[in-house]
């Protein structure tokens, strides 16, 4: 079974980024505005067909170079001009991606993107920093470096003989319940023979 809760709320907490984003109303989009807000639109929504090894319709959007070469159809990327680019054109009128258009909030990071000028950040755009919906990115749950968390503060911390006591311990005492007392070497010796025999 294949769980996507995570994923699902990490696309929305992008998505409410890009609604501040736009609502902050950036005169200018440039390079760090790019790599934190444009790049993961392109990333995860065009570059599985418009990539170096994958050109559809041979076109590259994947670096700066690329983007404004275009592709068989001609320039597709005019700086400043959203309304007179392809890509603009294709994206408005959900021509692009064909099986699932953007969201109007990622359309229209493009059109501002495109009509401060098509500023780029990191180039070329690293697939595999951001996570789509057919692979995991550098910023997927499981691919990031393991972290020691802190030990959780508890009221008993006589109790706890281990750091997992502590986690354990804080978590009975969010739901107002105390440790079970030591259980006596008969107690023990019955669970023990519970656990190997049998009942």
């Amino acid at each position: 079974m294949r769980v996507r809760r995570p994923h699902h709320c990490r696309l929305n907490g992008i998505l409410a980024l890009l609604a501040v984003w736009l609502m902050a109303g950036v005169p200018a989009i440039g390079a760090d505005d790019f790599d934190a807000v444009v790049a993961p639109v392109i990333a995860r929504r065009c570059l599985g067909c418009h990539n170096p090894t994958d050109k559809k319709a041979g076109l590259d959007l994947s670096s700066a170079k690329t983007a404004i070469a275009g592709g068989e159809s001609g320039t597709v990327l005019v700086p400043g001009k959203a309304n007179e680019s392809l890509l603009w054109e294709k994206v408005s009128q959900d021509e692009m991606p064909p099986k699932k258009p953007l969201a109007e909030i990622e359309k229209q990071v493009l059109k501002r993107w495109i009509e401060a000028g098509a500023n780029w950040g990191a180039d070329p755009i690293d697939p595999f920093k951001y996570t789509s919906d057919t692979r995991g990115g550098y910023d997927w749950w499981s691919l990031k470096p393991l972290k020691r968390p802190g030990t959780p503060h508890t009221s008993a911390d006589t109790w706890a003989r281990n750091g997992i006591d502590h986690f354990v311990l804080a978590a009975l005492e969010a739901k107002g319940l105390k440790p079970s007392p030591a259980a006596d070497r008969r107690t023990l010796i019955r669970r023990l023979t519970f656990d190997l025999l049998g009942l």
